[in-house]
């Protein structure tokens, strides 16, 4: 009776035993933080993974900066797992803190490498342009003010409080 729905559910189970057991490496798109970077910034470059690559394992640590003008370029030495047991890092945003560059654009070219089949590949994560102002921008802070109707109702106050201390006559000496 049930014979016809095995198959399906066999197939099912053999597609995704299948494609469970193979990762991929995953870097996300790089960006940079602050977003409006000031003198006094540091820089931090930024960059989403899946828990199966190192952007930066350590082997060359710090990554080399190079800055050629106002060009930058900047060469993590990592590596990635492709069987998912072997991915043993935490999944979320790696981050790596530059440096702090004076006032002028630039632009950092983001540079990958890690070990690989053929000795050690390079992979182009991108290059992103950013501006450093010189100034810290000024801070707004709005204080609050009253309003008219405020202002109103506090002399409506003030006059019922007189109002009602004359009614009750001069304060009692209770000694």
């Amino acid at each position: 009776m049930h014979r016809h729905c095995l198959a399906p559910t066999l197939g099912w189970l053999l597609f995704v035993g299948a494609s469970c057991c193979s990762a991929q490496a995953f870097l996300g798109v790089p960006y940079l933080t602050p977003t409006n970077p000031t003198q006094s910034d540091v820089i931090t470059v930024n960059i989403d993974g899946d828990g199966c690559e190192a952007l930066d394992a350590g082997v060359i640590y710090p990554p080399p900066i190079t800055r050629e003008g106002n060009a930058l370029q900047v060469v993590f030495t990592g590596g990635y797992w492709t069987d998912p047991f072997d991915c043993l890092l935490t999944p979320g945003v790696q981050t790596y803190p530059l440096a702090s560059y004076p006032t002028g654009s630039y632009t950092l070219n983001i540079i990958w490498r890690y070990p690989g089949l053929s000795g050690m590949e390079q992979q182009d994560l991108g290059t992103l342009p950013f501006t450093v102002s010189g100034a810290v921008p000024p801070i707004t802070i709005s204080a609050p003010a009253m309003s008219y109707l405020g202002l109103c109702a506090l002399v409506l106050t003030l006059a019922i409080t007189a109002t009602r201390s004359q009614r009750k006559g001069p304060a009692r000496d209770l000694s």
